[in-house]
């Protein structure tokens, strides 16, 4: 159960065995009269609240205060420092005797992208033009016109 769990988070990513290596496995065993709906984390939209404000050059006016967290945290997710735990579940009844075994594999991965969703006119293309400034130095030092990449 637990291995099939791990395949579903590991199989078609072509990630490589240090990748599959870092999933976690675990099972137990739960009776079905006592089982009724599986035990799950409240779900969370993070936000940018705990980041601390980054700060633009080449910008004319500074940003808000939120604005500006919400900045620090688009680096940080570009950069590969925001973890988001994946989690997969198998469960297989086991017949005759009344019990199910439940298996779960877990890997924590860097956050791939995101969505900067706020209100309208609560300027997104801003944080967005801020994020492209705060990194193009980056790029330009990155980028190779023989290999024709541009960052």
């Amino acid at each position: 159960a637990g291995h099939q769990a791990a395949a579903h988070l590991v199989r078609g990513r072509g990630l490589g065995n240090d990748y599959a290596k870092s999933v976690e496995v675990d099972y137990c065993l739960s009776e079905l009269s006592s089982m009724g709906e599986p035990l799950t984390k409240e779900f969370h939209v993070p936000n940018s609240d705990a980041y601390e404000e980054a700060t633009v050059e080449g910008m004319e006016l500074p940003l808000y205060h939120r604005q500006a967290k919400a900045l620090t945290r688009m680096r940080a997710i570009e950069d590969g420092k925001v973890e988001f735990n994946e989690e997969e579940r198998s469960e297989h009844i086991l017949n005759g005797v009344g019990w199910c075994l439940i298996g779960r594999a877990t890997k924590k991965s860097p956050l791939k992208g995101g969505v900067l969703g706020d209100a309208i006119g609560s300027g997104k293309t801003v944080v967005t033009i801020a994020l492209i400034l705060n990194g193009i130095e980056e790029a330009r030092a990155s980028r190779s016109c023989e290999d024709g990449k541009s960052g």
